[in-house]
């Protein structure tokens, strides 16, 4: 699953802020529950930091916060339905970008206003994306998530059998 979320981004760097990420960390949590999905999270965000030559705690850290407070609060809440999932995908959007701020700020050397402006277009994007991606996608893709672990789950059960 965490080379699921690195494929598609790398797949998609070539068009600014939009990506499935958001939408599969939701129906990941969903599916899979917190545990498993904060360490799909933590080996996405270590991979595709690796990759992309970031690797370094200012993007890290608010990777690995969003996303992660995004699964405990589905997770916690017990969220699976669309329209609701659709506008915790925007609102952590929009967390996600805050997150960057301080260390933009810091790194850019720019005022606050001038970063705030600049990066409002990418982040109405990811909003706009990511809220649209979970309402019209999240129910296919859950159900064949949800599949596949049913059949890997009987595998496994069939195999154990077999042994014995």
């Amino acid at each position: 699953m965490a080379t699921v979320l690195l494929v598609q981004e790398e797949a998609l760097t070539f068009i600014p802020n939009f990506q499935f990420t958001f939408f599969l960390i939701v129906t990941y949590s969903v599916v899979f529950g917190f545990k498993r999905t904060f360490f799909i999270v933590l080996i996405h965000v270590l991979l595709d930091n690796f990759f992309m030559g970031t690797f370094n705690l200012f993007a890290i850290c608010p990777m690995l916060f969003s996303y992660t407070l995004m699964s405990f609060t589905i997770c916690i809440f017990k969220i699976k339905k669309p329209i609701p999932l659709a506008f915790i995908a925007a609102l952590f959007s929009i967390v996600y970008a805050a997150c960057f701020i301080p260390f933009g700020l810091y790194i850019l050397d720019v005022k606050l206003e001038q970063y705030i402006l600049a990066d409002i277009p990418y982040d109405l994007i990811l909003i706009c994306t990511n809220f649209l991606l979970v309402l019209w996608a999240y129910e296919p893709v859950k159900k064949v998530l949800e599949n596949l672990v049913l059949d890997y789950r009987m595998e496994v059960d069939y195999d154990i059998d077999d042994d014995e």
